[in-house]
Parts: C-alpha cells; structure tokens; sequence
C-alpha cells in the first residue's frame, strides 16, 4: 500500500497546502494516540460509520480548523482507495480523478473560508464508497431516477447522474469523452442521463454567453424540471466567495458579471433536473 507521503504529491495540491498537510500528518505519527484516533477513523470511514465524533476529537487534539482535518482524513484514506481501485481492475486515471476533486474542493475552501480543507466532507463518501466516479470531465453515480421522462425512463428506472466539478472549462469535447467512458464502464445497466445542476435552471440561460461552452452544456439536456431558490445559494461556485453583497462580488468573468446584473434585477437563482438528449 502507499503511504500518505506517496498518495499526497498525487493530488498536485498548491505547496503551501500539501507542506501544512505534511506538518499536520507528521505531528499526528509522533503522537501515538492520535495516530490510532486517525487510524480507527479511516476504519470507521470505510465502514459507512459516523465519523463526526472522531473528527471534531482530532481538530481539537491538533488545534486547526475541522475542515483541515476532513480533507486530511481523505487524504490518508486514499492509499486504501487506491488498492480497492486496484482489486476491481479500475484505472489509475479513474484513481486520480478522485484526487482532482479533492484539489478543486481544496480550492474551493481556500477561496471561500482561507482555509485549506474541504467544507464539503460528507460529499466524497460515494467515491470512496465507489457508488460514484471520476470518469475524464465528468463524474457519475447510478441512482433510481426521480422522475418519469417520455417513454424512455420510468420513475425508479437506474440513470447516471452525472455531477460536474470545478476542474476547468467544459469543452465539448471533453463531455463527449466523458460520455463515452460512462456507457464504457457502466454498459447497459442504465436508462439514461441526467443532472441536477444549478447549471440547468432555465432562467439562468441568459447568463450564458452565445456559443459558450455552458451554453453547448446546458443545450445537451431536456429541462424536465427546476425549482427556484429562496436565497440565491449557489452564487459561490460563479464568484468562488460566500459573501452576498453584490458590490463587493468580483467582476473578473463576463459570467459573474453577467450574475451580479441578473440578480441586482431580483431575478432568482435555482436548479434544474435535465435529461441527456
């Protein structure tokens, strides 16, 4: 098995976040019983268990920030992950997917809170339960659809549920490879396609520049459903902080420009459930 030294330079964190890891790691191994809390943990992790008790003891035994210590946690889950990977035949590459993601969520917390963790914990449980996975651009899950379409899926018909990660653009070229790779690794076992992305809420089209690549994206799916926000709750993955201040929000990207002017005019923000043309 690699260690957690071998697995870490994987994830191609940025150097100051992989050297407070490393400090972090290498101070819970001098201390034995933190070292087993860590251990049992991981244990208790892979099991499907409550590791929140466990969690909060180790924020508290090495004062820092819990959401350091959840995405320290995953990372020195993930040398097991890998061997389960390799027990099932997966691909390294399917391997290294998971580690882009904790990268892009690492990001993520550095831009939102300064912190380097994850604030999104309870998210990487289906990769390491390998219910969900990193197939090139993006990621899948087979869940029981909640919804009829058509004639082609019946409600609690088996789909993939595709997610999409903060990894860079969306070429289209990408999504095609992606796609492909799904019906590859998933074969016959699934009706269809769908996704539930702040993405897809029909309003939001208009935020969209002329044959962009969200446009292609968004134009793949048939909007079967949406809901509007009460408060607009995904503004953060355009603007990349929590703060709700229109004015003090960047207006780095013709996207969030485009953002902060539809929601200056009331306009919401929300979600749409879309199905794979």
């Amino acid at each position: 098995m690699k260690s957690f030294h071998e697995i870490l330079p994987l994830a191609r964190f940025p150097a100051d976040a992989e050297a407070a890891l490393t400090r972090l790691y290498e101070t819970i191994q001098a201390e034995p019983d933190t070292a087993a809390l860590l251990l049992d943990t991981q244990a208790r992790y892979f099991a499907g268990e409550d590791t929140q008790a466990a969690r909060q003891k180790l924020t508290e035994r090495l004062s820092c920030h819990l959401y350091t210590v959840d995405l320290l946690l995953l990372v020195a889950c993930a040398p097991r992950l890998l061997e389960i990977y390799q027990e099932k035949g997966y691909s390294e590459e399917m391997f290294l997917g998971v580690l882009s993601d904790l990268r892009c969520k690492l990001a993520e917390c550095q831009q939102a809170f300064g912190v380097v963790g994850t604030f999104v914990f309870s998210w990487f449980f289906g990769f390491f339960a390998c219910t969900r996975f990193a197939l090139g651009r993006l990621q899948y899950e087979r869940i029981p659809c909640p919804f009829a379409y058509r004639e082609q899926i019946r409600e609690g018909d088996p789909v993939l549920k595709c997610h999409i990660p903060s990894s860079g653009s969306l070429f289209p070229s990408s999504v095609d490879d992606s796609l492909e790779q799904a019906h590859a690794f998933f074969g016959d076992s699934y009706r269809g396609i769908v996704c539930h992305s702040w993405m897809l809420y029909p309003p939001h089209r208009v935020l969209f520049s002329e044959g962009s690549n969200l446009m292609r994206f968004y134009d793949r799916f048939e909007i079967v459903s949406d809901e509007p926000y009460e408060e607009p709750k995904d503004a953060w993955r355009v603007f990349h902080v929590m703060e709700q201040d229109l004015t003090k929000l960047p207006r780095e990207t013709s996207l969030q420009r485009n953002l902060i002017q539809y929601l200056s005019e009331g306009k919401k923000m929300g979600i749409g459930w879309g199905v794979l043309r």
